[in-house]
């Protein structure tokens, strides 16, 4: 994986720890638990039971 992509990703997963009112303190912890919380947050209310059983 190339500098630039790396820091891309980075930037990314920053914002969405910003943007996560539940998840956001996970970035620096597992940000791949970051990710996946802040996805189900995120689609919990146009898909409530797709967020519960989504990994």
């Amino acid at each position: 994986m190339g500098r630039v992509h790396q820091v891309a990703i980075e930037e990314a997963l920053a914002e969405l720890a910003a943007a996560s009112a539940n998840f956001g303190f996970l970035l620096p912890l597992e940000p791949l638990l970051l990710l996946y919380g802040a996805g189900a947050e995120a689609d919990a209310h146009d898909r409530p039971k797709r967020s519960l059983a989504r990994p």
